[in-house]
């Protein structure tokens, strides 16, 4: 079955409509270079940005953009009876070196960048494959009204000698001998020495072959007679071809003559296996320390609780991200061996590993983007992202509906596994807490944002609830990456934390096993938060049988209700600049301090309503989020139900 070309050519800008807005999105520091502009922005993405991502570097995205670039609207820019090409104008506005040298408002300059573009630009650049037949003939079109005899005076010709003050100075083309002068040192030397010889098209190049010898012949004689028959070929052979080698050069670009070539047998490709319609390829951060790379973890598990077979291909976060993490070791590889994909990363990483590794992960596969989002809208630069997959799952209805209001029937609302085993048991003696001590805990990683998970506010509260000092309490605050927040956050932090010796801040990678001994330690957890896509530390907490005060807000509403969890009262109020990612126009929780400061006194002190919580909160994550129950769901969506 053949492509329609429209379809490609179709599905192409589509392609590079999504990289370039996932790029725009991500590359804050290109944007500042260019000003915002996004014709500049474009230009980046053809001369460095086609270095850093390889899909950029395809020939079918290059000859879009070259081919965009070439469209973009500039002021009329002329150089003898050439135009400027758009493109030229935007290298020359975005190269210092260039702009420094050539003054395109004067005609010798304009003339000089076009000599620079065509002759060693395109090259520069990898463009000259891109550039059209057509194209390249316009510009060896006789300039008006002169002539040289065999050989017409082109436009390109022209131009270089309009760009060269020597040549100008010395040759005057607008008389017959003046032009004819100029082609034998356009042939002899120029297309050389210019490089555009690299832009003849090819019936140019015919025509110029087939001219060149007794053009050069005939210059050499003083045009005293018309040669002899066969003196031209007696005079290649003998002194011609050596004298002039651009003859034997054109003779080449136009295909003349042939040589002969001996091509190796031709290696049959192997056939590629049929894709496999039982299971599942998982994408996503596989061995990456952090809660997007738990959310891998906890779908393969409901996978094999299901019975259905999967495959691991591990992407990369970054260098902040611990990989310590190997529980899927042996799944982890680079095949794509199913037909169903579940790219278990956020939005803007799909985004970026599109634009980093082009379609193959995509194409020809039932794509499902399992996305966390913690606020209750989408922002509208990343839109594009919907585009790359063919449905959504969302872990919370809080998620759903940020999701809903922009692809509707796409998304499906998708719970996540929550487990804990492992959980190791000397936590609490490992920092100095001795037993008797109620110990309140609380969670954050720099990556999220200080802003969202709030560990200030759980600080404030507990300090609140307990000013005495001597209250049987303690707290520990488990950060990580903390530097990723910003150092004055930070800074504070450490500054509350330091005022109360019953508060430990820990800020570092906890291996999984140690994480969910922490919060096996803790008599309860305490989360804050302005914002939740799920909650997983919260439902782990609850897991463990832990009674949770939290923020009554967000994705963790699906599992935090009010007979399972100490619902802390909120008020919305706007995203401040700066506080969190994509978030203008956007609204989140600010938690009531007061409130949490009661609840935190009133679960120390009220052992049997702080038990009921616990219990209830423990069932309902049993009840709901265990590996056979979303497996099955998973099952059912997938339609391997078994």
């Amino acid at each position: 079955m053949t492509s329609n070309p429209a379809d490609t050519d179709h599905q192409t800008k589509q392609r590079l409509a999504q990289t370039r807005q996932t790029l725009w999105m991500l590359r804050p520091d290109v944007r500042s270079v260019c000003a915002n502009d996004r014709s500049r922005f474009d230009l980046w993405m053809l001369t460095q940005g086609s270095k850093e991502y390889p899909p950029l570097a395809e020939p079918e995205i290059i000859r879009e953009l070259y081919r965009e670039l070439s469209a973009h609207p500039t002021p009329p820019l002329t150089a003898g009876s050439l135009s400027v090409p758009p493109l030229a104008l935007l290298i020359w506005r975005s190269r210092s070196d260039l702009s420094g040298i050539f003054d395109v408002n004067r005609p010798e300059g304009a003339a000089a960048l076009l000599v620079w573009f065509y002759g060693c630009g395109l090259r520069e650049l990898g463009l000259l494959e891109f550039v059209g037949q057509e194209d390249l003939a316009l510009l060896h079109q006789p300039a008006d009204g002169r002539q040289g005899g065999a050989i017409a005076l082109s436009k390109l010709m022209e131009v270089v000698w309009l760009a060269r003050a020597d040549l100008k100075a010395a040759i005057d083309i607008t008389q017959p001998a003046g032009a004819s002068e100029f082609i034998r040192w356009y042939l002899v030397h120029g297309l050389v020495e210019t490089g555009l010889i690299d832009v003849l098209d090819l019936d140019t190049a015919r025509h110029l072959a087939a001219q060149a010898p007794r053009f050069l012949y005939e210059h050499e004689t003083g045009w005293a007679q018309e040669p002899a028959p066969g003196a031209v070929q007696a005079w290649l052979q003998g002194e011609g071809l050596k004298r002039y080698p651009i003859i034997e050069m054109l003779y080449r670009v136009a295909g003349h003559p042939v040589e002969a070539a001996i091509e190796a047998p031709a290696v049959q490709a192997p056939r590629p296996m049929p894709l496999r319609s039982d299971g599942v390829n998982l994408i996503g951060h596989a061995r990456s320390e952090f809660g997007v790379g738990e959310d891998v973890r906890e779908a393969a598990r409901a996978l094999t609780a299901a019975g259905i077979p999967f495959a691991v291909v591990d992407i990369p976060p970054g260098s902040a991200i611990g990989q310590g993490d190997r529980l899927l070791e042996q799944q982890i590889g680079d095949r794509l061996p199913f037909d169903t994909s579940l790219l278990c990363m956020t939005a803007m990483e799909t985004a970026r590993l599109q634009a980093d590794r082009g379609d193959r992960i995509f194409q020809g596969r039932r794509t499902i983007g399992f996305w966390p989002w913690e606020l209750p809208q989408w922002p509208d630069g990343w839109r594009h992202c919907f585009d790359l997959v063919d449905e959504v799952w969302a872990s919370s209805r809080f998620t759903y509906g940020a999701f809903r209001s922009v692809v509707g029937r796409k998304v499906r609302h998708m719970p996540m596994t929550v487990t804990v085993a492992g959980a190791a048991g000397d936590i609490r003696s490992r920092l100095g807490i001795r037993e008797g001590v109620f110990m309140f805990a609380c969670a954050f990683d720099g990556l999220s944002g200080m802003s969202r998970k709030n560990p200030q506010a759980a600080v404030a509260a507990f300090r609140g609830a307990f000013p005495a000092g001597d209250e049987p309490v303690a707290m520990v605050v488990k950060g990580m990456r903390a530097a990723a927040a910003g150092e004055e956050a930070y800074r504070q932090l450490e500054q509350a934390c330091r005022q109360d010796p019953r508060i430990r801040l820990i800020d570092g990678t906890l291996s999984r096993s140690d994480m969910l001994g922490l919060l096996l330690a803790a008599d309860c957890f305490v989360s804050l938060h302005r914002a939740e896509g799920f909650g997983r530390c919260i439902a782990e907490a609850m897991l463990l049988g832990k009674p949770v005060i939290v923020t009554g807000y967000s994705g963790n509403m699906d599992f935090t209700l009010p007979g399972t969890a100490a619902l802390v009262d909120h008020d919305c109020r706007p995203v401040e600049a700066g506080e969190y990612p994509y978030a203008e126009g956007m609204i989140w929780a600010e938690p009531d301090i007061a409130h949490a400061t009661w609840w935190m006194r009133h679960v120390l002190l009220e052992h049997g309503n702080r038990s009921r919580l616990a219990l209830a909160g423990q069932a309902l994550i049993q009840q709901t989020y265990a590996a056979d129950i979303v497996g099955r769901i998973y099952a059912d969506s997938l339609g391997l139900r078994r």
